[in-house]
């Protein structure tokens, strides 16, 4: 891979850690009442890391594409012909929906509603820009309804994992699993989403042809299944065995390590995404 290539899969995971920490962060911040001056520093961190990266990557695209060096980046010529392809409408709501998440974080405070609204369509709008670029825009109404529904079960996902990791050593025993029972209870139906919708996808993309694994797209596929895998295996263990135990001396700690190694997991499961989005396509493609 050349230098934008590299630079296109940075700015493209660190995107994808904005948009889940502004997704992960809304619903930590609705089911943790007594710890929203703690998420709304996650949500601030996913704004501001997501109006950078957004911008990062389109221009690392326009850069690849005009491969003149530094100075093809901001090339008024190539900049246009990619804004037209697709990549333009996704940026511009991206940066749209980072600034109302930076707003909305802002304006929120103890005595307004639970879920900050424009938090919420701040990740409403990063959504949908995975609809309008990519094999988002070639896909008809139905696969763009699924896409958008992956996209934002597995950010809320993986996007909680870190501010519940924190809130381990914030919260007190009682509070912490009321707020861990809520989460479990709430990521029931999102993992069953998030799996359907991505089972759906794999096979609209890449047909039977993905359990083949004879191409670099396939293969990264089953590494980004197997890690989610391991995800879904710490998950249940947290929701089964060490969210019981919390009431116990220092019940905390392997919940938290779990939440931790979870997290660093959901780290890796970005990373190939970005991968599959950036640098290889479908056998079919």
């Amino acid at each position: 891979m050349g230098s934008w290539e590299w630079l296109q899969l940075a700015t493209k995971s660190l995107y994808y850690a904005s948009f889940a920490l502004l997704a992960g962060g809304m619903l930590v911040h609705a089911i943790a009442p007594s710890a929203r001056s703690l998420c709304q520093r996650y949500l601030l961190s996913g704004a501001i890391g997501g109006l950078f990266a957004a911008s990062g990557f389109f221009f690392a695209q326009v850069g690849s594409f005009a491969g003149a060096g530094t100075s093809g980046a901001v090339d008024p010529f190539y900049v246009g012909m990619l804004w037209d392809f697709g990549s333009g409408d996704a940026l511009a709501l991206r940066i749209v929906g980072f600034l109302l998440a930076a707003l909305g974080v802002f304006l929120t405070d103890r005595a307004r509603p639970a879920i900050p609204w424009l938090v919420l369509a701040g990740v409403l709008l990063n959504g949908v820009s995975f609809t309008v670029t990519g094999h988002g825009a070639e896909a008809d109404l139905a696969g763009k309804a699924v896409l958008l529904l992956h996209a934002l079960a597995g950010a809320t996902w993986m996007g909680a994992l870190l501010p519940l990791w924190r809130l381990c050593y914030v919260l007190e025993t009682t509070a912490l699993v009321r707020v861990m029972q809520r989460f479990a209870s709430f990521m029931a139906w999102v993992l069953a989403l998030l799996l359907a919708c991505g089972v759906y996808m794999a096979f609209r993309l890449g047909g039977t042809e993905v359990l083949c694994l004879n191409d670099g797209w396939s293969l990264a596929l089953c590494a980004k299944l197997l890690l989610v895998a391991c995800l879904l295996l710490v998950a249940a263990v947290n929701r089964w065995r060490l969210v019981p135990r919390l009431a116990t001396s220092q019940g905390h700690r392997p919940l938290a390590f779990a939440l931790l190694l979870d997290s660093f997991l959901a780290v890796t499961v970005l990373l190939c995404t970005a991968y599959l989005t950036t640098l290889v396509g479908p056998p079919e493609h």
